[in-house]
């Protein structure tokens, strides 16, 4: 019986890391590529920008994974 919680635990923890991919990365990845099939992605500071959206999502999915291990 325990054995099944910790698998169940384990799962959810695995379903919630991917929804936070979908909603934070996928729409990333989306936006760059309009920016680039439009040619916006040739400019310096429009790179700047998608490097800190990237890096500010991946800092808030290492915040969320601690917060999940917590739980």
């Amino acid at each position: 019986m325990m054995r099944r919680l910790h698998g169940n635990k384990t799962s959810l923890r695995g379903a919630a890391a991917t929804i936070f991919a979908l909603t934070a990365i996928l729409p990333l990845c989306v936006l760059v590529m309009f920016l680039w099939r439009s040619g916006a992605l040739d400019d310096a500071s429009a790179q700047v920008n998608v490097l800190l959206a990237l890096v500010v999502a991946l800092l808030g999915f290492m915040l969320f994974q601690h917060l999940i291990r917590r739980i």
